[in-house]
């Protein structure tokens, strides 16, 4: 594995069991990347999927179906 790269299986994942007081804000990355994508010029929007898809396939096919569902709303 080169520097600066994870593996995405050896994360560990937050297990504390929050309160609905303590739990605060939820932030949905995928939908912050939809949006982001929504007001970016085509040329880096390709970029960008692109690199996604070599990290991670399936991420950049839910990426490009909720944009086309957003697209059609």
């Amino acid at each position: 594995m080169k520097s600066g790269q994870y593996d995405r299986n050896s994360i560990k994942r937050p297990t504390a069991n929050f309160s609905q007081e303590e739990e605060g804000l939820r932030i949905d990355g995928l939908q912050q990347i939809i949006d982001l994508l929504k007001h970016a010029d085509a040329p880096f929007r390709d970029s960008l999927l692109q690199r996604i898809s070599k990290k991670d396939p399936q991420i950049t096919l839910a990426i490009k179906r909720r944009l086309l569902s957003e697209d059609r709303r």
